[in-house]
Parts: C-alpha cells; sequence; structure tokens
C-alpha cells in the first residue's frame, strides 16, 4: 500500500508538470484521488488497525512467594498508589522476583480455593488478518502490535497481598521476639477456637481431616494476625 501511494503521487506530478499527456487533468484527479484513499488507508491501519485481527496466547504458572517461610506477594505502587506493579517468582531458586511489564497492563487478584498460586498472562496482539493484509500494509511493520496484557494472581486464603514497604516492616516486625511470642499465643488460641467448632459442627471428621483442617486454619489465622500488625 505505501508503494502503490508513492506511485500515484508520482503520477500525479508526471500529470500535472508534464504539458504532453492528453486529458492529463483528468489522469491527475484520478492519480490524486488514489493517492488520498492509499494514504487514508495507511493511516486507517496505523491508527485504528484497519485489516487487523486481535490473537491472544494465554499462559499459566505456578507461583512462589516472594518472602520466606511466608506466602505473600509484593507489589510497588505507582503514582498515588491506585496502580501496583506486582513482583512475582515462578521458581523457587528465583533470587529476584519478575516485574509485571507496564506496556498496556492489566492486573487482577483473586481469592482461589486452590493449594498453589498461580499467575495467568493473557496476551492480546493486532496482527495482520491474512496474507493479502500482510502484503498490503506489511511495509509499516506493525504486526503483532500489542493490544493488552492482563496478569492474574489466583492466590489461596493464606497468601497475603504486601506492598513492598509493608513487606520490609513485616520482616523487621518477625524479628522481635515479643511479637512472636503473642503472634504464637493468639495464634493458637484462635485456631484451637476455629477447629473446635468445626469439630463440632461436623463430627464425621477423620483425624487425618482434622489435621488437614488444622494446617489450613493455622495458615489462615496467621496470615489475618500478620494483616493486622501491618496496619
Amino acid at each position: 500500500m505505501l508503494i502503490l501511494l508513492l506511485v500515484f503521487v508520482v503520477l500525479f506530478f508526471l500529470f500535472m508538470v508534464l504539458p504532453f499527456w492528453k486529458a492529463r487533468y483528468f489522469k491527475a484527479t484520478i492519480a490524486l484521488i488514489g493517492a488520498i484513499i492509499c494514504g487514508g488507508m495507511l493511516v486507517a491501519n496505523d491508527s485504528y488497525h484497519y485489516q487487523m485481527k486481535v490473537a491472544s496466547t494465554t499462559t499459566t504458572q505456578t507461583m512462589h512467594s516472594t518472602l520466606p517461610k511466608m506466602n505473600a506477594l509484593m507489589y510497588q505502587p505507582l503514582g498515588n498508589g491506585s496502580e501496583k506493579i506486582y513482583l512475582y517468582k515462578t521458581k523457587p531458586s528465583q533470587k529476584k522476583p519478575t516485574a509485571c511489564k507496564t506496556d498496556h497492563l492489566i492486573t487482577k487478584v483473586k481469592r482461589t480455593t486452590a493449594k498453589k498460586a498461580t499467575v495467568t498472562i493473557t496476551e492480546e496482539n493486532y496482527v495482520y488478518k491474512n496474507s493479502f493484509s500482510k502484503f498490503m500494509f506489511g511495509l509499516l511493520n506493525n504486526n503483532h502490535i500489542l493490544k493488552e496484557r492482563r496478569y492474574t494472581f489466583n492466590l489461596p486464603k493464606d497468601w497475603m497481598v504486601l506492598s513492598t514497604q509493608q513487606a520490609k516492616k513485616l520482616q523487621s516486625i518477625m524479628k522481635d521476639p515479643k511479637v512472636q511470642l503473642n503472634m504464637q499465643t493468639k495464634v493458637k488460641q484462635i485456631v484451637g477456637q476455629r477447629v473446635a467448632q468445626s469439630v463440632k459442627e461436623n463430627r464425621m471428621l477423620s483425624p487425618q481431616d482434622q489435621q488437614n483442617l488444622l494446617k489450613k486454619v493455622q495458615k489462615e489465622v496467621l496470615a489475618d494476625f500478620i494483616k493486622s500488625n501491618l496496619k
């Protein structure tokens, strides 16, 4: 299309400048109309993705906590704090967490009943509809232009979502022996009450089910206690 535009522009110039063409003004008008149409189509393709479609790819990976000995997803606030850049790990051996890419970014945190935390990344890109569209507009080099990138963090109930500042504060708090003792006492008390209530409501729980319930409640109560100390 870009080459066709140049052809029409050259023809228009030749028809207007060289006097020996028959019906040169008519031909120049046709060339001008052709150039305008080609230019409009190029602008439509570049600005409004004319003759393009949206192709999406989705990947899901298991996440690992960015903090040692506790389950947490961290984020770095931007601007007034309404925007967040999440930091996550997909490998236990990963030293530095991966930051969400910021261009055309959409993030969402969902609570799940699954045992493991995962991150689902969906990318939507503009691609040419067919080979003809690629042939016509390929010189603009705008194939696979990113439309949107979505990060969905699927977190179990015992996972915390903390800012980088909260994470530093938490690590400092957890080093205090008094805080640790207070936490252990309160967590043990609340866990005992909740497990006893659950067993009372469902007397058919096997010893193994009770043990699994105990671990689950411990994680949830510990997460709630930590969040309350970070306010």
